[in-house]
């Protein structure tokens, strides 16, 4: 990787030693636009090199992989997948809900379910 700065005076720069967006896209696994959006956002410390050369400080993008990071969730029984012991029951239906397909067969809307009574 090339380096923006000689290694001797890496130290006087505030974040280190940096790399180019080019660089730091092959490190991140993202398309150089994105590098250059999260730049302009904010997201990676950088700093020109004459007016159109901008180089990205290593430690910033370090800390933007770190805060990018998938982070593994446990799950609980509602998060779980349906297996044999926690499958999902059918709801047991109520006096109410019979009362309102009752209801409804009376005005014809819904008919009597066959093989069901």
């Amino acid at each position: 990787m090339r380096r923006a700065v000689d290694p001797a005076l890496a130290d006087l720069l505030p974040d280190g030693p940096s790399c180019t967006v080019a660089e730091a896209a092959a490190l991140l696994s993202m398309p150089r636009s994105e590098v250059y959006d999260a730049v302009h956002g904010g997201d990676l410390r950088s700093h020109r090199v004459g007016k159109r050369g901008i180089r990205i400080y290593l430690r910033s993008i370090d800390e933007y992989r770190r805060s990018r990071a998938i982070v593994p969730v446990k799950r609980t029984r509602d998060s779980a997948p349906a297996t044999k012991e926690n499958k999902a029951k059918p709801a047991k239906t109520g006096s109410g809900h019979r009362e309102a397909l009752a209801y409804l067969q009376q005005l014809g809307v819904v008919s009597q379910p066959s093989g069901r009574r």
